[in-house]
């Protein structure tokens, strides 16, 4: 997820902090579709961190046999 938003989200809010009205460029749609993809992928990544996360503290865990 920290790899997606700094080589590709970030890159992409600095290129539209830029733009104007008279500036946008040609391609503006294409590039919005790209960051929403990203930001997608990143959000399903988290939700999937987040569920991990949560099974991981709420199921049981097996006792392991202490050999004497």
């Amino acid at each position: 997820m920290t790899l997606i938003t700094l080589l590709v989200n970030v890159p992409i809010d600095g290129l539209i902090a830029g733009w104007t009205v008279a500036t946008l460029p040609a391609d503006w749609r294409a590039i919005r579709d790209r960051w929403e993809a990203f930001h997608a992928a990143r959000t399903f990544l988290s939700l999937a961190g987040l569920a991990c996360v949560l099974a991981g503290s709420l199921l049981p865990t097996r006792e392991r046999a202490v050999s004497p």
